[in-house]
């Protein structure tokens, strides 16, 4: 499957809403997925790194991912993400999402401290492209195994099956090199402060957490960059540049949770051991969706979080 159909724009990778036990919300999740539907978002992506991935179970990410796919309808697409460390653990999760009517799967590489071979590598990707009935993208995130340009063009050369890279090294120049060495329509932009350049270098969307805190802007960010209407691209990207100065840095979901509360959802939980965001980061946040220049759905209101003991 080529990344130019189904697969393009702003694709937001959702928050995984928990209640104060750890368990998952899923009336909190089903709410997250329509509102976001009601942005005009491209796609979906359900247990990434913003999804907190990395802390579900095999089992809680095929319930999440049938979650999102009976409420987006058909109308968009559903991409599940795999963060495991071993090719044994990824085949369990393909496994337990079978049923699941999905159109891709983003997978990370193994994310444990020691780097895999390239060979390694890419026996990885051919095992999970061979179990798995639809497309994969890389996940190109770990800071100590950050795949190179080379080395995904060679799996996207020698595996048909791998269709894209989500991009998440913040290096730009990585970013630029990897586009020139597979091609724009191949590249998913992660660099959340710098979208709106990914986009004019051509990339086939994003998947990127500030879509998840503010999907309005985000979306009318891409459709600025694909009208060629640079000075509204400029103004909308000043002010999502101002919100993720907000969300980055340490317990980052937690933080992306905090700004959907504080725009009418549900204030949920991260799961231990991440906390929930203090006052001070919280009112930064709200500051900064106050300063968007696109409606966000940002309502104002008493902070329920304040309400009661974290």
């Amino acid at each position: 499957m080529s990344t130019d159909n189904k697969l393009r724009g702003v694709l937001v990778p959702l928050t995984t809403p928990f209640d104060s036990t750890g368990e998952l919300d899923l009336q909190a999740f089903r709410s997250e997925v329509d509102w976001a539907l009601s942005h005009g978002v491209h796609g979906v992506v359900v247990g990434g790194s913003t999804g907190e991935g990395y802390t579900l179970e095999a089992d809680e990410l095929a319930i999440l991912t049938s979650a999102a796919v009976d409420c987006v309808s058909g109308q968009i697409p559903v991409i599940a993400s795999i963060i495991v460390d071993s090719a044994r653990s990824a085949l369990g999760r393909i496994e337990a999402l079978k049923h699941v009517r999905i159109e891709a799967l983003q997978i990370a590489p193994p994310h444990y401290i020691f780097r895999p071979s390239i060979e390694g590598l890419l026996e990885f990707y051919r095992t999970l492209s061979a179990a798995a009935d639809v497309p994969v993208i890389i996940y190109n995130v770990l800071p100590w195994d950050i795949l190179s340009p080379a080395t995904c063009a060679t799996i996207l050369k020698t595996i048909p099956e791998v269709c894209g890279v989500k991009q998440s090294d913040k290096s730009f120049e990585a970013y630029s090199n990897l586009v020139a060495e597979i091609g724009p329509d191949k590249v998913y932009a992660a660099i959340d402060n710098a979208l709106m350049s990914c986009y004019q270098l051509g990339a086939a969307g994003s998947i990127a957490a500030v879509a998840s805190a503010a999907p309005g802007p985000n979306v009318e960010l891409w459709n600025a960059i694909q009208a060629g209407n640079t000075v509204r691209a400029v103004e909308i990207h000043a002010g999502l540049v101002r919100l993720w100065n907000t969300l980055k840095g340490d317990d980052l979901p937690a933080r992306i949770k905090a700004a959907q509360g504080l725009q009418g959802l549900s204030d949920s939980f991260p799961r231990a051991p991440m906390l929930r965001v203090k006052d001070r980061d919280r009112e930064a946040i709200r500051d900064a969706l106050e300063q968007l220049p696109v409606r966000s759905d940002f309502r104002p209101q008493a902070d329920p979080s304040r309400q009661r003991a974290v």
